[in-house]
């Protein structure tokens, strides 16, 4: 299956500046845009941390404990509850994104709403 915009992907991200901290690791993702030559996307990172950053940038990430489940929002590849935090975004190669699931277009459209707010404050 092709990475697209809406997918979500496993890829090393480097910490926010929120207090995140810690060092760059695998992390989900959701894609936002892929490049037109196909080969860099622009993703935001999700986080299990809700603690932690201006919750004002938060998007609820579908999910669903069981793992094993085919329907309903385990489409999103995402088990645990979960935000996208539309402040920590990045360029990342396709190559070293790992396709786990999508988000339905609905969310989609208000993490890209998000990330436009925040780059309007930055």
């Amino acid at each position: 299956m092709a990475i697209r915009k809406g997918s979500v992907v496993r890829v090393d991200l480097d910490p926010p500046a929120d207090g995140e901290g810690g060092e760059p690791k695998q992390r989900p993702a959701v894609v936002l845009v892929v490049d037109a030559d196909e080969t860099s996307c622009t993703v935001v990172a999700v986080s299990t941390k809700l603690d932690i950053g201006d919750s004002s940038y938060f998007v609820q990430m579908p999910y669903s404990r069981n793992r094993s489940s085919s329907s309903g929002n385990s489409k999103s590849g995402l088990y645990e509850k979960c935000v996208a935090k539309c402040y920590w975004y990045d360029r990342v190669l396709i190559a070293n994104c790992d396709e786990i699931g999508f988000i339905p277009t609905k969310k989609l459209v208000e993490i890209l709403t998000l990330v436009r707010q925040h780059e309007n404050t930055v």
